[in-house]
């Protein structure tokens, strides 16, 4: 009988030695779930497609990967980080660490234990500058003070990573602008969180009928899609209803915290999580994105875009996006200005099939090729670059 050392080097003879990459995220990605998760669900396809052997450890505990992922041969790693790195038949080209507090708490392990692998860091956003909107909308001045100090911290903690990674991807041309400030940082590659497989939904003006937000509430009841909503449906949907009674908003994300569910009324309407998304889009005239802090690019912003939905957005919500100029979006802070544009598009099929109409040409312009590297492509140029010296001489 092959011993588990002998039958794991038997099925990599029998893959053709593919290169390895782990990633490492809070859990095992599923679109549905939001919070950035459809990005890297597109980022792990693309390594995948390009015969990476690509495996995935959750810190927040294993779930099921979705029907995608197990197709594309994606390995979830079940036991202690550190038992499996230390196994002697396992050797990674590169490890993928997503978000902070997971590179703060395990990028000396892996480092200890696969000193060879390129350690690339996913940067979906800069945490620091959401936690400094966030002190900026405190009720109290102590609140504010613990949040900025918070934020200090976090972005030394930030901008260390962009000195130890072999490279660093960000999804916003801003914060990659800000990361390259840092003087002796890693290379950074910016890719545009936009799925190239996204169909513009077909339906027209008279055929769909509603509002719609997409949301994530894995942050619980203090995120910015808990603080947004909550500022739309006090702020804005009033005004919207005194328009149009018959008006509804409909939530996406399971797992909703009861202190949001709580606002669920005729005119709001929590879906839970969705199977299917693209009929979701299908049917809305207008997607909103009331954020009031956050960082980096927002996915529900380009997601409705791709999808050929128009949005009304704040300017946090709208933030990153490259428009290249193109009427695509309302951008407001005013709940007056905010309801008027949504009313608007609600309403107006004229308006509407010209948002339409800017959207198809910033979705082509996208795809002419000057929108980013993709993942696979980034990788392959980092891992060109072994063995990697950095890392010794910054410990």
């Amino acid at each position: 009988m092959l011993s588990r050392i002998e039958l794991s080097r038997a099925v990599w003879r029998a893959r053709g030695y593919p290169q390895r990459i782990l990633v490492i995220d809070d859990r095992v990605p599923n679109a549905a779930f939001g919070s950035g998760d459809g990005r890297m669900v597109e980022a792990v396809l693309d390594l995948s497609a390009r015969h990476y052997a690509v495996s995935i450890f959750p810190t927040w505990g294993v779930t099921m990967p979705s029907d995608l992922l197990i197709s594309a041969g994606v390995a979830v790693i079940e036991e202690d980080l550190a038992d499996h790195l230390r196994r002697p038949e396992i050797s990674y080209d590169s490890v993928v660490i997503s978000r902070p507090h997971n590179y703060d708490r395990l990028f000396s392990t892996v480092l200890e234990l696969q000193p060879r692998a390129a350690i690339v860091y996913d940067c979906e956003a800069l945490f620091w500058r959401r936690l400094v909107r966030l002190a900026d909308l405190a009720t109290t001045p102590e609140e504010a003070e613990a949040l900025r100090a918070h934020a200090a911290g976090m972005r030394q903690l930030e901008e260390t990573i962009a000195l130890r990674s072999d490279a660093l991807v960000t999804v916003s041309g801003e914060e990659a602008e800000f990361l390259s400030t840092v003087e002796g940082h890693c290379p950074i590659y910016d890719i545009l969180p936009a799925d190239r497989n996204v169909n513009f939904t077909p339906r027209s003006f008279a055929d769909r009928r509603d509002m719609g937000f997409v949301a994530g509430w894995a942050a619980g009841p203090t995120s910015p899609n808990a603080d947004g909503l909550r500022w739309f449906i006090a702020e804005v949907l009033p005004r919207v209803t005194r328009a149009l009674p018959w008006v509804r908003l409909r939530v996406t994300g399971g797992d909703v915290p009861p202190e949001i569910r709580a606002l669920a009324s005729p005119n709001v309407i929590f879906e839970g999580r969705l199977a299917d998304i693209e009929t979701f889009y299908d049917e809305l005239r207008v997607a909103i994105a009331p954020l009031r802090f956050g960082a980096g690019v927002k996915l529900k912003t380009v997601q409705a875009l791709q999808h050929g939905v128009p949005v009304v957005s704040t300017k946090i919500g709208a933030e990153g996006v490259d428009t290249r100029g193109i009427p695509v979006m309302d951008v407001t802070e005013d709940p007056d200005a905010f309801a008027g544009c949504v009313v608007t598009l609600l309403t107006d099929s004229q308006a509407w099939n010209e948002r339409r109409s800017a959207i198809a040409r910033l979705l082509a312009a996208w795809h002419e090729g000057s929108s980013g590297t993709p993942w696979s492509d980034m990788m392959s140029k980092v891992l060109a670059g072994r063995p990697f010296a950095r890392h010794s001489v910054l410990l």
